[in-house]
């Protein structure tokens, strides 16, 4: 699973989803976005004591051939929650998690895990998950058939 960068003599070694780790302690090495663009994911890595910068993207061209890792961001999951006569709906689990932490005896990092873990119930809240749809692009041509869009 785990590959060595090569050009950290062998120091490092990363996953084909862009996850880094020490090869000697198999200590995981934490991603930072740069200030300035935000979907550069940088890596600070040691080598022969210097400290160097890099893509996750470029240790994943060196290593796999890749250019980039998979998406990070997943969409959100959407949650509906019930109880009784009461009945609310959140656009993210995150969101549920704060309003449930603020009517329940439970921190939302506890929600957080239960909800990931998808439970159908917490403390007498019935939940429904909302998956996020799947988009499906088409072309004009498999939408219109052959007809011609443009205007003559």
């Amino acid at each position: 699973m785990y590959e060595p960068i090569p050009s950290t003599n062998y120091q490092y070694e990363i996953t084909p989803r862009g996850h880094i780790r020490n090869a000697k302690t198999k200590q995981l090495i934490r991603n930072r976005s740069k200030p300035k663009n935000r979907k550069c994911i940088c890596v600070e890595l040691r080598v022969n004591g210097k400290r160097t910068c890099r893509t996750t993207g470029s240790l994943l061209a060196e290593v796999y051939g890749v250019e980039t890792p998979q998406p990070f961001n997943k969409p959100p999951v959407g949650v509906t929650i019930i109880k009784g006569n009461i009945r609310k709906s959140f656009p993210s689990r995150s969101k549920c998690a704060a309003y449930l932490e603020t009517v329940t005896r439970y921190k939302r990092s506890y929600l957080m895990r239960m909800m990931s873990q998808r439970e159908s119930e917490i403390d007498g809240w019935q939940l429904l998950y909302r998956e996020p749809e799947k988009r499906i692009f088409r072309s004009t041509t498999l939408i219109n058939g052959d007809k011609d869009l443009r205007h003559r």
